[in-house]
């Protein structure tokens, strides 16, 4: 058996074990929710934040597949061929699973009556798309994709602030890649995907802000903006859990 013979045995023994030879998952179809949490935190830079009003523009869910990547480069090098870009940024194989909006979320209410639709199988990671455009009179972004009112206190100083931020138009930069999800995308299961408001603000210098009894503004191009753009593009600010009847 030459290279190229023993590399095809490989790929399609790898194929067999993932569940499929050149053709998708059977299709599945399961609940989304989606969460704005963080009331109140204490930042690593010693500020006690309570707020008092958040929302968030979410564009996409893409639930990645485990398997896809090594298999995808694998057959690249057997068998050279243009692919389709899959949207959102990837390739169809990359992708088990996606949902796609976009939504505004509010703190302290959560979004039910969402559908991941996809094929089945097996993930080890997700990925969100912030931002988005939104249709409505009554979007309380307006033309922004995040927006926090709160105080923040540290002994004592106290701010009160108000303002947020606009994502990039380029998808790329709205992007969120690698937030952890171990498990098995399948039939009766459920996925719920948080965003910690706790981890976006950690960075703020809120010092920074003009203090006084009058909200102080978040500027575009501040240290508070820029923290805030970080903290939402970190994957450490998602938590997303399987439940399983």
């Amino acid at each position: 058996m030459n290279a190229r013979g023993w590399f095809v045995f490989v790929f399609l023994g790898l194929a067999a074990l993932h569940g499929c030879v050149g053709t998708p998952g059977r299709p599945v179809s399961v609940p989304l929710t989606l969460a704005l949490e963080g009331r109140e935190a204490t930042t690593s830079l010693g500020w006690t934040v309570r707020l008092e009003a958040a929302a968030l523009r979410c564009a996409a869910v893409l639930v990645r597949d485990a398997a896809a990547p090594s298999l995808a480069r694998l057959e690249a090098l057997l068998v050279p061929r243009a692919r389709a870009h899959g949207g959102h940024g990837g390739f169809d194989e990359t992708v088990l699973a996606a949902w796609a909006g976009p939504e505004v979320l509010v703190l302290g209410e959560e979004r039910r009556d969402l559908w991941i639709e996809g094929r089945a199988g097996t993930t080890d990671r997700l990925a969100v798309i912030l931002g988005g455009a939104t249709s409505g009179a009554t979007d309380p972004l307006g033309d922004g994709d995040l927006r926090v009112v709160g105080t923040a206190v540290r002994g004592e100083t106290s701010v009160r602030f108000e303002g947020g931020i606009r994502l990039p138009e380029a998808e790329p930069e709205r992007l969120v890649e690698g937030i952890p999800l171990t498990g098995e995308l399948e039939d009766g299961a459920a996925l719920r995907v948080a965003i910690d408001l706790a981890q976006v603000l950690d960075a703020v210098r809120f010092d920074r802000l003009a203090p006084g009894a009058a909200p102080a503004p978040i500027d575009e191009g501040s240290q508070a903006a820029l923290a805030l753009r970080l903290g939402a593009l970190a994957p450490s600010a998602y938590v997303a859990t399987w439940s399983v009847p």
